[in-house]
């Protein structure tokens, strides 16, 4: 009697280690945690983001000014009687809401630039052109106010 009863358990278990679940889902689950993480415990850093620059011009007057930023620079230029001062920046821009910061950094020489372009009617003063941006440069510790689009 003990026998035929072993033998039945041992065929029941058979039975149930080869049926499947119908409800269990097939679609592969991700761990919370990265593998590379937990085989290594180092975090691989996010691919870089390359950001495209808004294009603008921005300008002002007494003393004459330009910054002229690109979709990979940016080049400010101050003339003056007898030659113009070129400088050319790698930006660094952030948009928030219509407003455009822009830091700039030097590519050889020169001073750190931040740019500040509000939305709002502009006038340069000397034309009839009205700009759609306010705009503050900060270049070393001066600071220049004009006009942008």
């Amino acid at each position: 009697m003990y026998k035929s009863l072993s033998s039945i358990t041992i065929l029941s278990l058979g039975f149930l280690a080869s049926c499947t679940n119908p409800f269990q889902s097939t679609i592969p689950v991700t761990p919370v945690v990265p593998p590379m993480t937990i085989a290594t415990g180092i975090v691989t850093p996010p691919a870089p983001v390359v950001t495209v620059l808004t294009p603008f011009v921005a300008r002002g007057t007494e003393p004459f000014w330009a910054l002229e930023q690109t979709a990979t620079g940016a080049r400010f230029s101050q003339p003056s009687m007898t030659t113009t001062t070129e400088t050319w920046y790698t930006s660094i821009e952030t948009i928030v809401g219509a407003t455009i910061s822009i830091v700039g950094t030097p590519v050889a020489t020169g001073s750190a630039l931040s740019a500040t372009l509000t939305p709002g009617s502009c006038s340069d003063g000397m034309s009839d052109i009205v700009y759609t941006y306010t705009a503050v440069i900060i270049l070393g510790t001066g600071t220049l106010s004009g006009c942008a689009n």
